[in-house]
């Protein structure tokens, strides 16, 4: 199938990328096509074992998977169509809660366009790498440097992926799996009924619906679903249940594997994670470890050595272990039971009343499953992998899907149509009336940039040098780094949530601009080459001359926009 044939691509290309940006130190546009070129190759040389040529899992649809499906994705492009788009002098994006992500991404693929030197440096804070995982937005950064407008890659790429997302969550437990991500909810939904108006019954909760929080926002996830249930899926059906359901891999197929398992972390550091810990369970729980883990040898001699390579770059040779903390009453002031009986409503009575009576009744590599399942949900509901709390979302959802899948594969011989039809009115009822609320007519767009702002910000700085770091007021959206520019200290909010140790360099950033007379060791402290002073500036620290424009000349000609060079710059 063409979708499978598009997350290889990403995948390959990505690689590739990467690799010549470090040896020739910085993206450009013959690296980017040459990039795109060698991933349609090695999709081609391996087209013999791509996921499509497996058929084992194609069963018809019915017009209830059809239906379900085809909401989601007719849904899902309006979203991705409205992702970023320009209007009333403006650019805007549907959801707002892409209001802060959003322009993290657009910055991150802009600075990596403008040929930042690999390793690169974060564009949003001058004295780390980045080391977050950029592997979705350098294929887009691909793209931009060959003059795809913004708004048409993000589009294409972002739809792509939600039809590979949806297939690979199918493929892995059928409609019910698909639902449990892209239309979950609470009770709070069944209020429309009440109430007769549609709007977001979800939106006060704290996880709300997935697809509005995490599919949309998360663009590691664009990648992290699809590969890493696809990982899963191969390793459980050839490891984990009954002999002779599947053939052995071939050298290919295991090459595939590896080369999956070992990128992940460039795209998604937590999907890595959790789908490697699934890889462990069902390699040594199968019902023969010693053969399991033979025939994973090949797979491990590829995934081993480069997922190793991403996990040390990305975890500054885990130095940002220091992320990860135990913290049980991040619910507070609700209970535990309380809390998910608010937010999943008829998923939780689903999964538990499922878990309770295959417990019972099911086999003992089943139980076993459901026991690992459900154990790792409420231990990771305990230990955290990230700085915010909110963060932990990005790992139990692995867990509740495939409770999901489980719970949807025992069911499956009981489900007539129309059973299986009142089953998701249940289920999906609430997150369905959430996502038909913020893609409907009442969807309020929300803003993120002025293209007045915009282009006299670039013309400012039309002659600032690429690898400059610019001082701007702290903050996510600010327009330097709309055009990719580095900035020395950024949004909080982000920093944060990344594991930044940021709080002394806004508060150097803070006095710089309130006119600090240690104004040229703050410079050096942080690296700046440049700073900038426009409307966010005055607006946060007021139009006082700080010692630095008086001592230093302004390189703009743009009335109320003005840049100073330190030093040599």
């Amino acid at each position: 199938m063409i979708i499978d044939v598009i997350v290889w691509h990403i995948v390959f290309s990505t690689l590739c990328g990467a690799l010549l940006a470090l040896v020739f130190q910085g993206l450009s546009g013959w690296i980017a096509a040459a990039s795109l070129a060698a991933g349609a190759g090695l999709v081609y040389l391996c087209r013999a074992f791509l996921p499509y040529r497996d058929t084992s899992d194609k069963a018809a649809w019915d017009w209830i998977d059809k239906t379900v499906v085809a909401v989601i994705l007719l849904l899902g492009l309006r979203h991705f169509a409205y992702l970023y788009f320009s209007v009333d002098h403006g650019v805007q994006t549907l959801l707002r809660n892409n209001y802060g992500d959003l322009p993290l991404h657009i910055t991150y693929i802009r600075n990596l366009t403008d040929g930042a030197f690999f390793p690169p440096g974060n564009p949003f804070y001058s004295l780390e790498r980045l080391f977050y995982p950029f592997g979705v937005d350098l294929y887009n950064a691909f793209w931009e440097q060959l003059g795809v407008p913004t708004q048409s890659h993000l589009f294409v790429m972002g739809f792509l992926l939600l039809i590979a997302t949806v297939l690979a969550l199918y493929r892995f437990g059928g409609i019910l799996v698909v639902g449990a991500f892209f239309l979950n909810g609470g009770w709070t939904g069944w209020r429309l009924l009440a109430t007769g108006v549609l709007q977001d019954y979800q939106e006060p909760l704290t996880w709300k619906n997935f697809f509005i929080t995490l599919f949309i926002t998360q663009r590691g996830l664009l990648m992290a679903l699809p590969l890493g249930f696809w990982l899963v899926r191969e390793i459980r059906e050839r490891f984990y249940v009954p002999d002779g359901v599947r053939p052995p891999w071939s050298r290919g197929q295991a090459f595939l594997v590896g080369m999956a398992w070992g990128a992940l972390p460039l795209f998604h550091m937590h999907a890595f994670i959790v789908v490697s810990l699934l890889i462990a369970f069902y390699t040594l729980a199968g019902p023969a470890p010693k053969a399991n883990l033979r025939r994973l040898a090949p797979v491990m001699a590829l995934a081993v050595p480069l997922g190793t390579v991403f996990v040390l770059y990305l975890t500054d040779l885990f130095r940002k272990g220091a992320m990860l903390h135990f913290q049980w009453n991040w619910f507070q002031p609700r209970n535990l039971v309380y809390f998910f009986g608010i937010e999943l409503g008829p998923w939780t009575l689903f999964l538990l009343a499922a878990a309770a009576y295959r417990l019972w009744r099911g086999a003992g590599r089943e139980r076993a499953e459901w026991l690992m399942a459900g154990g790792a949900f409420l231990l990771f509901n305990g230990v955290l992998l990230a700085p915010w709390d909110w963060d932990k979302l990005k790992v139990l959802i692995w867990f509740y899907l495939i409770g999901v899948a489980l719970a949807a594969r025992a069911l499956a011989p009981h489900l007539t149509h129309w059973r299986k039809a009142v089953l998701c009115l249940v289920l999906f009822f609430s997150g369905t009336v959430s996502l038909a609320a913020v893609s409907g007519g009442m969807a309020q767009p929300t803003r993120l940039y002025e293209w007045r702002e915009l282009w006299n910000t670039k013309g400012a700085i039309v002659e600032l040098p690429k690898d400059a770091v610019v001082a701007v007021t702290p903050t996510f959206n600010h327009p330097v780094s709309f055009w990719g520019y580095a900035i020395a200290v950024g949004y909080a909010g982000h920093l944060w949530s990344h594991g930044i140790d940021y709080q002394a360099s806004e508060q150097m950033v803070g006095r710089l601009y309130k006119g600090g007379a240690d104004w040229r060791m703050i410079v050096d402290r942080l690296g700046i080459t440049h700073i900038f002073w426009g409307p966010m500036e005055r607006q946060r620290f007021g139009d006082g001359p700080p010692v630095w424009r008086e001592q230093l000349t302004n390189l703009s000609l743009v009335p109320g926009y003005e840049l100073y060079a330190v030093g040599g710059h």
